[in-house]
């Protein structure tokens, strides 16, 4: 709930750091996937997994544990086993127990590394891109020194491969260039090309330096004197391929939206549908790895015949709408489902199937009277109502509200809701939905003549029981004669008022965004804060959501990150840096504690303490709890035992090396508390892997 009386709950926070947040994220989406001896290493669109394939057993490496970003376009293993991962935010190395992090303040030249890959010589190559569309191609030596090659600067780079010359290529769109040891350029499809390549999405590197690669046009075969062969559909080729792999006897597979495909020796296709995507594909043994929207499967080479299946966790990783219920549990919407979490029963994913009128969500209200609203104004027409205590749907279609693009609720229980009127339409902007069912629509026009086409995209109550509305038009408000007022002329895309009824809002509008944060003071005084105008011609970030806590400090969700205004103007930033989820930050909610909830596009961050992180095994007939959690000295394990049974207990680092087996051997039935001491580990996050007769778990835990 957004209104005034939730927000200032008893709450104190000072001096957030990275030990402060809690980030939950979807791992399901993996991107790559690199074997390293028995371990996995699986790069997802939410953190780092480490698979151990001989215990069956995982962990999750996030921004709380030290990576710049969640979302992990692909990995790189060099010769002394350093993972190096090309992430959304820059670059991190993975060395025994530490994590490194680079980005373009350190050398790279743009933050959005999209492939990394690694040289004979040990020379670690970036391919970097904008939001822009312009891109760098950034290595950085064997002696720890780094580069931009100024001729890609121009180019938007989508992937990179590495021949045993070590040339690298690099794909673009509508064409492939090599960058040569000698430092020489060669084009191998100019973009004036009648044929041209597409956007390419992955290259591969064959005998005598021939090139595969695949765009959304279909399947490349490139000669070294550049003269291409297309397969697509009418070749007998799936379209839409989405990954490239040759196996150890050298055949060529193709992951497509649609499964996999294997390029036989006289270039015929055989074709295998799965039920979901192929992102990745690596070879184990005599299987195929495939990494897809949900989760790894194993692939013999017909079918797939097994998974590595994960827990159940935040449904996306874009999460664009979030708000906190009566009962403590927390709502989410994302671009796969309504992610509910509580302390008590953990995570519940609800779509489609579970009644949802769609799975892609974007604004979440939980409603004073125990009730759920979610919508997406851009995807979806229709909302829906959950009841929190039973969890039933009900749907209405956009026939009853038309274009919802924001809703709030007063003190009395009034829902308002913000709509968007299109051309040649009935002038409705704003709705008040009283508790008894009765509806009052608000034409914003009758105020300000001239202004069709408007979107009501926020929506902010006044501690005197006004309602404001941020439109493109102008900032408008209804007092509780519910009668329509214009505030003024001043486009917002979102609006706050805090408990001194300052009025804050991001200057801006619908599909342009708010950019620069402003106030409007009761006196009547308009201030500016430079450190958050992200305008043109800076870098055209978006402001969000604003709210206050009982300290009175303002913060702002941007997609540079979090802000905190104090009550004297200090402006505080917090990013990835400091363990958030992500930069990209899109609502903020203080729950009944006084802790702090934060929705980004790459997963979920709080300060509150999470109580399900107690890991079970996997038939969850025995309980492990690990503590103290932070620890300097000593960690206890402790389980209970209804049989006697073999314990094994391995402390392992980040990279997966195993650093002490404190406790190997059997234990009578009963309870068990084992202690381990851990003074002499450098700070950082371990994992304590703990097999208990046939079944194995692993627990995080941090070293202080």
């Amino acid at each position: 709930m957004k209104n005034l009386l939730t927000i200032l709950c008893c709450f104190f926070l000072l001096n957030l750091s990275a030990q402060d947040w809690k980030t939950f994220t979807n791992h399901k989406n993996v991107l790559d996937i690199e074997k390293e001896g028995n371990t996995l290493w699986i790069a997802t669109s939410g953190g780092l997994l480490n698979w151990n394939l001989q215990t069956e057993t995982y962990y999750k490496l996030t921004t709380e544990d030290g990576l710049i970003s969640n979302h992990i376009n692909e990995i790189a293993i060099d010769a002394d086993g350093k993972k190096w991962l090309a992430t959304s935010l820059g670059v991190s190395v993975i060395d025994g127990a530490n994590i490194t992090s680079y980005n373009s303040d350190n050398g790279l030249h743009r933050n959005d590394v999209v492939s990394v890959v690694v040289d004979s010589e040990g020379n670690k190559w970036f391919a970097t891109k904008s939001k822009f569309g312009h891109s760098g191609l950034s290595k950085l030596d064997n002696q720890g020194n780094w580069s931009t090659i100024p001729e890609s600067i121009y180019f938007a780079a989508t992937c990179l491969a590495v021949d045993s010359s070590d040339n690298i290529y690099i794909g673009r769109n509508a064409q492939i260039v090599k960058y040569t040891s000698d430092e020489n350029w060669i084009e191998f499809s100019p973009p004036s090309s009648t044929s041209n390549l597409g956007n390419v999405t992955n290259i591969l590197v064959g005998e005598n330096q021939n090139l595969w690669a695949i765009s959304v046009g279909g399947l490349y075969h490139i000669g070294v004197d550049g003269n291409r062969t297309r397969f697509n559909a009418s070749s007998g080729f799936e379209n839409y391929p989405k990954s490239l792999f040759q196996d150890g006897n050298g055949t060529l597979w193709v992951g497509t939206h649609d499964g996999i495909t294997r390029v036989n020796s006289d270039t015929t296709f055989t074709n295998f549908t799965l039920p979901e995507p192929v992102n990745a594909i690596f070879e184990s043994d005599e299987n195929i790895w495939l990494g897809t929207h949900d989760d790894v499967s194993l692939f013999d080479g017909t079918t797939t015949v097994g998974k590595l299946v994960t827990e159940v966790d935040l449904g996306g990783n874009a999460v664009a709408g979030l708000d906190i219920a009566n009962d403590g549990s927390v709502w989410m919407g994302t671009e796969n489902a309504i992610s509910k979490f509580s302390q008590n029963q953990g995570w519940e994913n609800l779509g489609i199937n579970e009644g949802i009128h769609c799975n892609q969500i974007s604004k979440i209200l939980a409603r004073s009277n125990d009730e759920i609203i979610a919508l997406d104004p851009l995807h979806c027409m229709g909302v829906s109502f959950i009841d929190v205590a039973t969890g039933n749907v009900n749907t209405i279609s956009n026939d009853t509200f038309g274009y919802i693009l924001s809703l709030n609720e007063d003190a009395e229980g009034n829902l308002w809701l913000g709509n968007y009127s299109p051309p040649y339409s009935d002038n409705i902007y704003a709705s008040k939905v009283s508790p008894d069912g009765s509806i009052i629509q608000f034409d914003f026009t009758d105020v300000l003549p001239n202004t069709s086409n408007n979107k009501t995209t926020g929506i902010a109550i006044h501690p005197n029981g006004d309602v404001y509305f941020s439109t493109r038009w102008g900032i408008y408000y209804v007092d509780t004669n519910d009668e329509l007022h214009l505030f003024n002329s001043e486009r917002a895309f979102t609006i706050f008022i805090d408990s001194q009824e300052n009025i804050w809002i991001a200057e801006g509008e619908y599909f342009i965004g708010g950019h620069v944060l402003e106030k409007f003071t009761p006196s009547g005084d308009h201030i500016t804060y430079p450190e958050l105008n992200f305008d043109w011609p800076n870098d055209q970030y978006m402001i969000y959501e604003i709210i206050e806590d009982a300290q009175q400090n303002i913060w702002v969700a941007s997609e540079n990150g979090l802000y905190k205004l104090s009550p004297d103007e200090e402006v505080t930033r917090y990013s990835t840096l400091d363990g958030l989820a992500d930069n990209f930050i899109t609502g903020i909610e203080f729950d009944a504690n006084g802790e702090m909830w934060i929705s980004t596009m790459n997963g979920v961050s709080t300060t509150a303490s999470v109580t399900v992180a107690t890991s079970n095994l996997e038939n969850k007939t025995i309980q492990l709890q690990l503590y103290p959690n932070p620890t300097s000295t000593t960690a206890t394990l402790n389980f209970d035992l209804a049989k006697s049974e073999n314990v094994q207990v391995e402390i392992y680092n980040v990279a997966g090396q195993l650093l002490l087996t404190p406790f190997y051997e059997k234990k009578p039935t009963g309870n068990h508390q084992l202690e381990f001491d851990v003074a002499d580990f450098s700070q950082g996050v371990y994992f304590c892997k703990v097999k208990i007769g046939e079944q194995s778990e692993v627990l995080k835990f941090v070293k202080m």
